[in-house]
This record gives structure tokens, sequence and C-alpha cells, in this order.
């Protein structure tokens, strides 16, 4: 399991980048675009903060610049990185305490934690997309089978 999260991480980043890239070069005239992606990078630190047990550094729905994206991209990237290289399976089973953003406490296992971010995200890239071709924008392509025939797993 810990190694199909590290490669669903991986992806993650990829897509988060693309993302980014095609924002970046101006397809953003629809302004809730930057505001879901922001979401996205958001809700992906928030949740890297909550299982490395720090307090909440960014707001769910920040608003952000180009640089300040760049930069939470990298940090949120790199801390995913370094987190799951430190895991081990048993990790996957650890209860992380924390309270939501209408301060109710749960706990819940960094496995569910993991999977949630990942689909959290690919949720609100698929609303990014649709905007964006609907505002008359190809949308860059960010399915995991897209990640997975650029990175191929060796098959023997």
């Amino acid at each position: 399991m810990l190694e199909a999260l590290r490669r669903l991480f991986a992806q993650v980043e990829w897509a988060d980048q693309r993302t980014f890239e095609a924002l970046e070069q101006g397809s953003t005239a629809n302004p809730t675009i930057g505001k879901l992606f922001g979401h996205i990078l958001g809700a992906e630190h928030i949740w890297l903060n909550r299982m490395r047990q720090l307090p909440q550094s960014v707001a769910v729905w920040p608003e952000l610049s180009v640089p300040e994206r760049a930069q939470l991209l990298r940090d949120s990237a790199a801390g995913y990185r370094e987190l799951l290289a430190s895991l081990e399976e048993a990790g996957l089973d650890r209860g992380v305490t924390y309270r939501n953003t209408k301060g109710v406490q749960y706990t819940t296992p960094v496995r569910e934690i993991l999977i949630h971010v990942a689909m959290h995200g690919a949720y609100h890239r698929g609303q990014i997309a649709f905007l964006l071709r609907a505002g008359g924008t190809e949308p860059p392509v960010t399915d995991y089978v897209a990640f997975s025939r650029e990175y191929p797993l060796d098959i023997p």
C-alpha cells in the first residue's frame, strides 16, 4: 500500500504542476479557477501539517498570487515526498488527531488522509478543467493514466 501511495502522490505533484503551468499561462479569465486551485493547494498543505502535528499555516480557501501558489506547491510537494519516504507500512495506520475548520476534533488514520487528499485534488482539478473548457481553453490532462503513460512502471 505504501508504494502505491508514494506513486499516487508523485501523480498529485505532477497534476498540480501541470495545472499551475496552465494557469500561469493566463488561463484564469474566470476567477473561480484561481480560487479552486488555491483551495487544492491550501487543503493539501493543511492536511500535511495535520499529519506533522503542526498548526494550520494557510487558509482552506487562500487568496494566492502566482508566486505564492508556486511556493505552496513546492513546499507541499516536498513535504509529502518527505512524509511518504519516512513512513513504514505500519505508520499508515497511525491515527492523526486534529480539529477541522469548524473546531470539531477527529482522529483519522494517515492512509485515509492521504487517499482523501489525492481524491480531493482530483475532484477540484476536474472542476478547473470544466471551467477552462467552458471558457474556450483546452485544460491540461491530469488523469492518473496519463501520468502512468508518461512515467510507466517497470512491467516484467
